[in-house]
């Protein structure tokens, strides 16, 4: 069951979820890691000041909700060489979109500093007062340093995860991967060898970094040189409640200590086809046999895995790993054995298509609503259901396959069953 984090859906108690469990004792949650990613963020935001998202939220309604305000800012952008770029609105509801909101005030913070100059003087209102007041303030403006660099690595990491390839055998490795580039901002090297982290890691100062080489991004760290001491101490210490909170939060909602996803690094070619890396596999597929071991042979499932690097040749090896990972275990899975003629890794390859079968992420399922709304609006609003559930399917089937209108190819086949669709009354 793939969800969101919400308590009526995933809850102890009385649940969605919950409910579901009592009829499949087997189920196996999935919660998004793309809305986990953006929580993560959501909360460690919340130990910044809120003065950056406040301004973003002010320029945005000062704006754009004026087409002559928004002409002037293009004609001062154009008066700088600077490209005319519209401000763009803080929403809650979309992943990460802070971090488009703070790069693009940015990119504009020169043009929007002399557009409010001039508003000061001819608009008299008050909120042009405060806006311009945080516009020359530098400590808010290396806020926005500090937001540019912290969350383009929560964005890079849920961009991920929102690709439409099969990429669940990852998900543990990558996890870990992002908890470890937060932490390498405030702690100590020689603590981030392992990848088993215990939660007083994160709050314990003597495996923290000296304030002053706590990292908060190059574009920042460069900026906020010129900060009198204790500003500069100051800041770096609000940052660091920041990682804090992002390590907390990732240990809490990513799967890092979940040994069930941990397990299925095995699907990885480089795991399953190198002799060293799968014998120590073997001994991590516990939590993989207890929920899924009625579909196949616990046993086999050991012993055809450890025996899977010395069947192939290595030209066969090679072949395999250039497939996409559900046609590498397919191939697999068609390997027959010699005596008896029956599938070599049958029971592997079962493990395997059952895991690849879980959704690492909601994308797919969001991308459908996205789609709904694009097709039904205000003017079409009286599309039958079987007309909007056809275009939804070719829509998101172009989605998957990377097609366009101009790309696709009509075949005959395409105009006979159109044709038959159309005359067949």
């Amino acid at each position: 069951m793939a969800s969101d984090g919400a308590n009526m859906m995933v809850g102890k108690n009385n649940s969605f979820f919950s409910h579901l469990k009592k009829d499949c004792p087997n189920i196996v949650l999935m919660q998004c890691i793309c809305h986990s990613a953006a929580l993560v963020a959501s909360k460690a935001t919340e130990k910044l000041p809120r003065s950056p998202e406040d301004l973003i939220r002010s320029v945005a309604t000062y704006i754009s909700g004026s087409a002559k305000r928004t002409a002037i800012l293009q004609e001062i952008q154009e008066f700088f060489g600077e490209q005319k770029k519209k401000i763009l609105k803080l929403a809650d509801t979309r992943w990460l979109a802070l971090h488009q909101c703070v790069v693009r005030m940015l990119e504009c913070w020169s043009s929007l500093s002399q557009y409010f100059l001039v508003a000061v003087t001819e608009d008299h209102l008050k909120s042009a007062e405060i806006i311009l007041e945080s516009l020359n303030n530098n400590v808010v403006k290396a806020y926005f340093y500090f937001l540019k660099y912290s969350l383009n690595i929560f964005n890079s990491f849920n961009a991920m995860f929102q690709t439409n390839k099969i990429i669940i055998h990852e998900m543990y490795s990558n996890s870990i991967r992002l908890l470890k580039t937060i932490l390498q901002n405030f702690i100590n090297p020689k603590y981030l060898v392992t990848d088993i982290f215990d939660q007083a890691l994160f709050t314990d100062p003597n495996k923290f970094l000296p304030e002053s080489e706590v990292f908060v991004g190059s574009e920042c760290e460069e900026f906020i040189k010129a900060f009198p001491r204790n500003i500069f101490i100051d800041f770096k210490n609000t940052c660091l409640k920041f990682y804090i909170k992002a390590a907390e939060e990732i240990a809490e909602r990513l799967p890092i200590h979940n040994l069930f996803f941990k397990e299925f690094k095995f699907l990885n070619p480089e795991t399953c086809f190198d002799p060293q890396k799968c014998n120590t596999t073997t001994n991590q597929l516990d939590k993989s046999k207890e929920i899924f071991g009625s579909y196949f042979d616990a046993y086999k499932v050991i012993e055809e895995l450890r025996e899977i690097p010395y069947f192939f040749t290595n030209e066969q090896i090679a072949n395999l790993k250039k497939m996409n990972i559900s046609e590498m275990w397919h191939e697999i899975g068609t390997v027959k054995d010699f005596t008896d003629d029956n599938f070599k890794f049958n029971n592997i390859c079962k493990l395997a298509k059952i895991i690849l079968t879980l959704p690492h992420s909601n994308a797919a399922a969001e991308r459908i609503f996205s789609i709904l709304t694009d097709l039904k609006t205000k003017k079409r609003n009286r599309l039958a259901d079987n007309t909007l559930n056809a275009v939804t399917i070719i829509r998101s089937s172009f989605q998957d396959k990377y097609l366009t209108t101009d790309s696709f190819v009509v075949t005959d086949k395409h105009l006979q069953l159109h044709n038959y669709n159309m005359y067949k009354t």
